[in-house]
């Protein structure tokens, strides 16, 4: 998948997420949640973005609610669009992205409704929205998933965006996802 540079992390310092759209340092939109993350604990995170070129555009919702984000930049001025391979967890630099754990990823060519993220975030992985689907990565390909070595990322939403783990993953088995 090709496209637009969407970078989603924490902060090394205080752990806030920090969620750019960008090509460049120079042209990017830059957030940062208002909330932690809660420890040891599942946490629905979905980041909305309707296309504009200014922060305002741009919605943090942790398990379903809307929350306040800061804008850290906001200067995009031109295309963000690039050829770079879509990377979940860093930047196509090898850069990393979140240290946590990632689960159940997936991404939409439009944006979902509050009310679309609310059911998400209540019902775990037994939804699905087909509605704009682009890809959906279960991530379970590690020891006790579809493959033996882990390497392959399969996509789930019928796009056929099939990737590969790079950088050592540690691949554990997950209880059934449960939101708090």
């Amino acid at each position: 998948m090709y496209g637009h540079q969407l970078v989603l992390g924490t902060l090394p310092v205080d752990d806030y997420l920090d969620m750019q759209i960008r090509s460049a340092a120079n042209n990017e939109i830059r957030m940062v949640s208002s909330f932690h993350p809660v420890v040891n604990t599942w946490n629905h995170i979905a980041v909305t973005y309707n296309g504009t070129s200014t922060a305002t555009g741009v919605n943090f919702f942790q398990n379903g609610i809307n929350t306040p984000s800061l804008t850290f930049r906001s200067n995009l001025v031109s295309t963000i669009i690039t050829t770079a391979a879509f990377c979940l967890d860093g930047r196509d630099s090898g850069a990393v992205g979140l240290a946590e754990t990632l689960d159940d990823v997936r991404v939409y060519n439009r944006v979902l409704s509050s009310a679309e993220i609310q059911t998400l975030a209540a019902s775990g992985e037994r939804v699905f929205i087909t509605n704009g689907a682009a890809g959906w990565w279960k991530l379970d390909e590690g020891p006790n998933g579809a493959t033996a070595s882990g390497a392959t990322v399969f996509d789930y939403s019928q796009n056929g965006i099939t990737g590969t783990a790079i950088n050592g993953p540690i691949w554990f088995a997950s209880p059934r996802i449960n939101y708090p």
